[in-house]
């Protein structure tokens, strides 16, 4: 039993789940009231995957259970849709979910948890009500001090995070007749401000904010539109001019040129509203982009975006000359495994290729999927055919390890295309469509077969 009084930070670091890491590998486990036994495991490709054991042993009322549909039930707080699985493994009930970390942030760990803890838990009343024959209201009381924990944590999280971070630049002319001290003033609470001074500074390249503001002089339009950084700041920041005033014109070509607002001296009373607006709108667009580009199942680039960086790959190897390979692994067994063990098991072992393929490859090179059972690996520079072969020798390799899912054992066979820029093509399409083709007939026989 986890005290009451541990917050979510300290929880992690009593799990040992602290502070996670690609490369490494942790397990923990704890107890819920009810007898409920959490697994959790961290592997090295950073998947983390929760499971909760119910007490007993699976009786017949539980078939009925396992008929709720789980697949359907989505962790609406956890970021990648990460569904609740429930099944029966070695004669117990079990509750998991699996869920790919981009990053080390606890957040995603202590929602994962919440999530399959509650579900775990629900299930527990719903047993205990039942063998008792008892209204279910009065065993819904199975929910861990734990778990009020973490909710807590989760609410001072959420509250945190709605302060809007933000970076100014102070840009104005030395005798502008606002001062940037009193335009800050305007904002009054919610916001981290961070400032920086004159539009050359290194900030606007490497800080993370969700808006950059430019406060600047009459000429604003004519300073932004010549700052060499501009593209650069505002492909992921809110970007927001202030200004005495700007005509339409100037409007027009600052918004085609990534400026998300323009607040004058004039509309001061709504400058923080419209910083948040701001915020909002590129964060909307930020989501939109990443739907757009992302296969949803795997997290990896999709096709399109996987052409789009073979785009810009080709066009700089006509400038700089050098060897560019595209791989393409069609994957044999996702129906087999979706036929035994459900679609959201297939969905898992996708999941887990999707890591070993990007694991197995350099931060340079691209990792996409291009279906159900197909997914590519970009190369943007080798030095000859046979670094080429040794990628797919290595990733054939990596993929011939059988999978665990919830207990289960399973594997896939992979087979390898390989496309070489110039000579198998000098278009995208072209080098896809001849590595797709090689890969479906099998050209490279055993070398390019995983788990035969």
């Amino acid at each position: 039993m986890v005290d009451d009084e541990v917050g979510g930070v300290g929880l992690l670091a009593q799990l040992g789940l602290g502070g996670l890491a690609l490369g490494e590998c942790r397990a923990s486990e704890l107890m819920l009231e009810g007898d409920i036994r959490m697994l959790l495991e961290f592997s090295e490709e950073g998947l983390l995957t929760i499971a909760a054991a119910l007490p007993g042993v699976v009786t017949e009322y539980d078939d009925s259970l396992l008929a709720m549909s789980p697949a359907d039930v989505v962790l609406g707080d956890t970021r990648g849709g990460a569904p609740v699985h429930i099944s029966a493994e070695l004669g117990h009930l079990i509750v998991w979910a699996d869920h790919l970390l981009e990053t080390g942030d606890g957040a995603q760990v202590l929602a994962l948890l919440d999530s399959v803890a509650t579900q775990a838990s629900a299930l527990a009343a719903a047993r205990a009500s039942h063998r008792s024959e008892a209204p279910a209201v009065a065993r819904t009381k199975t929910i861990s001090l734990a778990k009020l924990r973490l909710n807590e944590v989760r609410r001072r999280r959420s509250m945190n995070q709605a302060l809007c971070r933000v970076l100014w630049i102070d840009a104005q002319p030395s005798d502008a007749d606002i001062g940037s001290t009193v335009l800050q003033s305007r904002l009054g609470a919610g916001f981290d401000v961070r400032t920086a001074a004159g539009l050359d500074c290194k900030e606007a390249r490497e800080a993370h904010s969700e808006v950059i503001v430019l406060a600047l002089g009459a000429d604003a339009a004519d300073v932004v539109l010549g700052w060499p950084a501009l593209a650069v700041a505002a492909a992921d920041a809110a970007l927001v001019v202030l200004a005495p005033a700007v005509d339409d014109a100037q409007a027009r070509r600052l918004v085609e040129a990534g400026v998300q607002d323009i607040v004058f001296h004039a509309d001061l009373g709504s400058l923080a509203q419209r910083l948040r607006l701001a915020a909002a709108r590129k964060a909307s667009e930020r989501e939109a982009r990443k739907a757009y580009a992302t296969d949803l199942t795997t997290g990896l680039p999709n096709r399109i975006q996987l052409i789009e960086h073979l785009s810009q790959v080709l066009a700089l190897r006509e400038r700089e000359p050098a060897p560019v390979s595209l791989l393409v692994f069609r994957m044999d067994g996702f129906p087999a495994i979706e036929a035994a063990h459900g679609l959201e098991s297939a969905n898992v072992v996708r999941r887990k290729v999707a890591v070993r393929l990007r694991g197995g490859v350099r931060a340079s090179d691209v990792v996409a999927s291009l279906g159900t059972d197909v997914f590519a690996v970009l190369l943007p520079s080798t030095e000859s055919p046979a670094d080429a072969q040794r990628v797919v020798d290595k990733l054939v390799r990596v993929l011939r390890d059988p999978f665990n899912v919830a207990g289960i054992t399973v594997g896939v066979k992979a087979h390898v295309g390989v496309a070489q820029f110039p000579q198998d093509g000098q278009q995208p399409d072209e080098l896809l469509r001849h590595a797709a083709a090689a890969a479906l007939a099998g050209a490279y026989g055993a070398q390019g077969a995983a788990n035969d």
